[in-house]
């Protein structure tokens, strides 16, 4: 159900899956390629497995699992790489064009938005799929077949509680990351993020706005 997924391998090797049945903008690439590669997944995956399992010995990050605390700490790292990139280099630059990307990115925070609210109105409002879809399309200005489509997320055994991880995980790194930032600690924050485990409370308390 996933627009993009990466099956990490170790040894610093991913798969990368793509699903290529949604259309995509340029800046919808992007930002996958980030958050699925790098600096996102990929790239913390592969820190934390030699830094963190293998050199300190941190037994839990020798797996991935569903529905942990530490998944928000890695999908909020994954929604925010395209912001570190854009930060931190002038890659993005001469791929999309400013105005673009602004209508892009609102479009993206108000479909993200919407997607983590049918979550709610399926589980526990009680509504139905059609209701749920309808108000998913309107809000979020899908077509109706793929504002269906997307439902399936929603109904996955374990793919129903992960949706929120995005939008609280992208929410969480992103207030550690501007704190860091007010502080003149990127450096630290990085470091902190891709090379230890980490829970949301964790991050919180360490990078709260002085």
């Amino acid at each position: 159900p996933w627009a993009a997924y990466n099956w990490y391998q170790g040894n610093g090797l991913s798969t990368i899956e793509i699903n290529t049945d949604t259309p995509r903008t340029r800046y919808d690439v992007m930002t996958s390629l980030a958050h699925e590669i790098y600096p996102g997944h990929h790239t913390e995956l592969s820190i934390k497995e030699l830094t963190a399992f293998k050199e300190n010995d941190y037994l839990e990050t020798s797996a991935q699992l569903l529905n942990t605390p530490m998944c928000m700490v890695s999908e909020g790292i994954a929604e925010c790489a395209f912001v570190f990139l854009e930060e931190t280099s002038n890659v993005v630059d001469s791929y999309i064009d400013p105005t673009e990307q602004n209508i892009a990115q609102g479009l993206s925070e108000l479909r993200m938005g919407a997607w983590v609210n049918a979550t709610f109105l399926l589980h526990k409002e009680g509504l139905g799929d059609k209701e749920a879809a309808r108000y998913l399309g309107d809000v979020s200005l899908l077509p109706m077949d793929r504002a269906e489509r997307s439902l399936g997320f929603h109904h996955g055994s374990l793919t129903k509680a992960y949706a929120a991880t995005y939008w609280w995980g992208k929410k969480l790194i992103r207030e550690c990351y501007e704190n860091a930032k007010k502080q003149s600690k990127t450096h630290e924050f990085f470091m902190s993020i891709y090379t230890l485990p980490q829970i949301p409370s964790g991050l919180l308390k360490n990078w709260e706005q002085t």
